[in-house]
C-alpha cells in the first residue's frame, strides 16, 4: 500500500470518527440521526421510533414523533396523520364531532365513554389502547375479551 494510499484511508478514519461524534449517522439507516455501527441506531428521526433492538421503525398511520422518541403518540380524535409523522393534521371541526359522537354516543367498539370522546371500556374484539383511550379493533386471527387491554 503507498503513502498516498495509507494516508486517505487514515483520513477517512477520523473523518467517520469525527460525524459519529458529532452526533450523526454515516450510514444510510431508514430513520437513524445517530448509531454507534451500521446496525445499531442510538436516536431516531422525528417520524420515527427506536425499537428495543435499536432499529428505527416509522409510526404507524395515526402515530406521531418527535426525533429522539421510544415509542409514537396518537394523534386526538380530531387529527391524522400517515405513516412516519412528525406530526398531527386536522381532519374535522372538533365542534362538529363533539357533536356527532353525543348524537351517535361511544366510538366502534366502546361500551362505556366519557361524553363520546375517550373510551373507559371496550366491546369483545377491541383492546383499549391507554394512551389515547380508544378502542382498536382486533387483528385478524386475534380476540379479546370485554374491557381488555390487548388481544390475544
Amino acid at each position: 500500500m503507498s503513502l498516498r494510499t495509507k494516508f486517505l484511508f487514515i483520513a477517512l478514519i477520523f473523518f467517520c470518527q469525527a460525524l459519529i461524534a458529532l452526533g450523526s449517522c454515516p450510514y444510510k439507516i431508514s430513520g437513524c440521526d445517530t448509531c454507534r455501527s451500521s446496525k445499531a441506531c442510538d436516536s431516531c428521526s422525528a417520524g420515527y421510533y427506536l425499537t428495543g433492538v435499536n432499529t428505527c421503525s416509522p409510526c404507524p398511520k395515526n402515530k406521531y414523533s418527535a426525533a429522539g422518541a421510544t415509542k409514537c403518540t396518537y394523534c386526538t380524535l380530531t387529527q391524522w396523520a400517515p405513516v412516519g409523522s412528525k406530526s398531527c393534521s386536522s381532519n374535522i371541526d372538533f365542534p362538529s364531532l363533539k357533536f356527532l359522537n353525543l348524537l351517535l354516543g361511544c366510538m366502534t367498539g366502546c361500551d362505556t365513554c366519557n361524553d363520546g370522546e375517550s373510551c373507559n371500556s371496550c366491546s369483545a374484539g377491541y383492546y383499549l389502547e391507554i394512551e389515547s383511550s380508544i378502542c382498536v379493533k382486533c387483528p385478524s386471527g386475534k380476540s379479546s375479551n370485554p374491557g381488555s387491554y390487548e388481544c390475544s
